[in-house]
């Protein structure tokens, strides 16, 4: 059988992502990730990111990188 494809949950903060993330994940049988913690771990703390000039530009660019990057 085939490993089906990596899921990547979005949309606006406190919409319930990581919830729904990790009850799918379980049913599935899935490692979930949450990218804004592998964001704080691996990039920086979002905050810090977001208080930069651009900081909202590049903390979506940061997500895409994530996202993409965790998707393979």
């Amino acid at each position: 059988m085939l490993e089906p494809d990596n899921l990547i949950i979005t949309g606006l903060m406190g919409t319930g992502k990581t919830t729904v993330g990790k009850l799918v994940a379980a049913k599935l049988g899935r490692e979930f990730i949450d990218t804004d913690e592998y964001i704080n771990e691996n990039v920086g703390s979002a905050s810090h990111i977001l208080s930069q000039p651009n900081g909202d530009v590049q903390f979506r660019l940061v997500e895409e990188q994530v996202a993409s990057e965790l998707a393979s």
